[in-house]
């Protein structure tokens, strides 16, 4: 194993416990991509991180430590910092790249722009800051100017914030409003702090160590070394359970979370490999065989980049989860109390049916919290069609294929269907006369607060156009008021119209968060 842990110059921990244990499981073709070396340059290339396409890292092949991005998208390499002082140890998120700078004497927080070719820094106190993560607006790091403390610098109002007083606190990552660190105040525990609340918490018990916290939502996983050897650990900030997910004798460590997937180092086979454990499916791979040292992994989505030594130097390579094809589709809008079919295809990454897979329909009100509804076997061609519940409101829907032995896991993406009011045709009187005060009303479901106007009557002519056609024409528009009638609501307004001839009317809602626009059927009366 490396004697490398992680790459943060003048200032790191370490736990160094060596295992071996010779029995390896099969790396699973289907579930990955071939590995792809992303550098070849002869110096060292490590300290990645990744967000969608670009990929960030230090390189030492200019003599110094340089921040360099490499773009999947494109296939090329850019250099991004070019000071002859040691830039390091950067991180990503969606444009913004932050890193270590060493070119005041001391070491600052710098920022380079992707969007504009611009960098900036960012700290500007002469102790040490380093080891920063990003996310969004929010830059996260460790800051020595009274102690090692987490501190925060939002480049939306340039505000800086002490995070930590502990003065022990080590290596920020962070994912929205939420930071977790290494805190070693009692022993080495994990430490959450919510920025939106400005409250600190510990997650990690007591009576053992616990180190390279990272966070991915509402996930924090860790490395624990509570059954001797040292474990990945899942702690779910939405439950409060904590989960351990690796059980091998030999040592697990540096993992990084994405979603529901985790990946990390493991030296059971005697090296360091890189492996996966996926949430989803409770299922454990390995991803990399080669006898040298892959470790350091990153994960964004179903993308990896770790780096490996087998060429005698620090590499960056990368693999990619062959992650399973789901469409799934379903009208976005449906009458009130209908019942709809959400229905698509699974395949493999290449386009091959993926027959008697199981998936699985859910639904949320705000696409936050899911409850499944049913489950079935995809059929010929990987088809499936589920029968959604009778929608009286907005609801989301998405499909799911948990993953197995055989494929990894794979989700569709929300599916958001708002039924219509229900919104009965308006009675009113088939004949009337011209000027004649009147009366229209109808019935709507749900029901609506008494007393309100949430109902338009909307009143069409029919009349000769210039061009000598004949059509119905809107000449008139009347709020209706609703009040309670049985468990729904009863619309009423009074109307009047002057022209006489062939009428028609109908009641229109216009469209509410959990509503699509409805409009009645047509009502038809004569005035003369």
């Amino acid at each position: 194993m490396r004697s490398r842990r992680s790459f943060v110059p003048l200032f790191f921990i370490v736990l160094v416990t060596t295992a071996f244990f010779a029995c390896a499981p099969t790396a699973y073709a289907e579930w990955f991509l071939p590995e792809v070396r992303l550098t070849t340059n002869t110096a060292d290339q490590m300290s990645s991180r990744i967000s969608g396409a670009k990929i960030v890292y230090s390189d030492q092949r200019n003599g110094n430590w340089d921040v360099y991005l490499y773009d999947l998208a494109t296939g090329t390499e850019k250099r991004l910092t070019t000071d002859a002082a040691d830039q390091s140890n950067p991180a990503i998120s969606g444009t913004r790249v932050v890193y270590e700078d060493r070119r005041n004497g001391n070491w600052d927080i710098y920022l380079y722009d992707l969007a504009t070719d611009t960098e900036k820094r960012v700290t500007v106190n002469t102790g040490d800051q380093i080891a920063p993560a990003i996310s969004g607006t929010r830059i996260v790091y460790e800051d020595w100017r009274s102690g090692p403390d987490i501190y925060l610098y939002d480049l939306a109002t340039n505000a800086t914030k002490r995070l930590s007083t502990s003065h022990r606190a080590h290596t920020p990552e962070i994912s929205g409003a939420k930071v977790v660190y290494l805190d070693l105040r009692d022993e080495n525990d994990i430490y959450l702090y919510d920025i939106a609340t400005s409250t600190e918490k510990r997650l990690s018990p007591d009576g053992s160590d616990q180190g390279d916290p990272t966070i991915s939502g509402t996930r924090v996983v860790y490395s624990d070394t509570r059954s001797g050897n040292s474990d990945i650990y899942l702690y779910d900030l939405a439950t409060n359970s904590e989960k351990r997910l690796t059980t091998n004798d030999a040592d697990q460590y540096h993992p990084t979370i994405s979603g529901t997937r985790v990946v990390y180092d493991d030296d059971r086979s005697g090296n360091s490999d890189v492996y996966l454990y996926d949430l989803a499916a409770g299922i454990e791979k390995r991803l990399t065989t080669n006898g040298a040292d892959q470790d350091l992994p990153r994960i964004d989505g179903s993308r990896v980049v770790f780096v490996d030594s087998r060429h005698g130097n620090d590499d960056l390579y990368l693999t990619e989860l062959a992650v399973p094809k789901l469409s799934a589709d379903t009208p976005a809008t449906v009458g009130y109390g209908t019942v709809t079919q959400v229905s698509g295809t699974l395949t493999t990454a290449t386009g091959a049916a993926l027959v008697d897979r199981t998936v699985t329909l859910s639904s949320s009100s705000n696409s936050v919290l899911w409850i499944v509804q049913s489950e079935l076997q995809t059929g010929a061609e990987g088809a499936f069609s589920f029968d959604t519940p009778a929608l009286t409101k907005a609801c989301y829907f998405r499909v799911n294929c948990a993953g197995d032995t055989d494929y990894p896991g794979v989700a569709s993406g929300r599916l958001l269907v708002k039924p219509k009011v229900y919104l009965t045709t308006p009675h009113a009187p088939a004949s009337l006369d011209a000027r004649t005060l009147s009366t229209a009303y109808g019935y709507l479901k749900p029901r609506h607060s008494a007393g309100t106007y949430p109902v338009t009557l909307r009143f069409y002519h029919y009349e000769r156009l210039a061009s000598g056609a004949y059509r119905y024409v809107l000449r008139q528009s009347v709020s209706a008021r609703v009040s309670d009638y049985s468990t729904y609501s009863k619309y009423q307004a009074a109307f009047s119209v002057t022209a006489k001839g062939k009428w028609q009317v109908c009641a229109y809602h216009p469209a509410e968060q959990a509503y699509a626009a409805t409009y009645s059927e047509w009502r038809s009366f004569s005035v003369d």
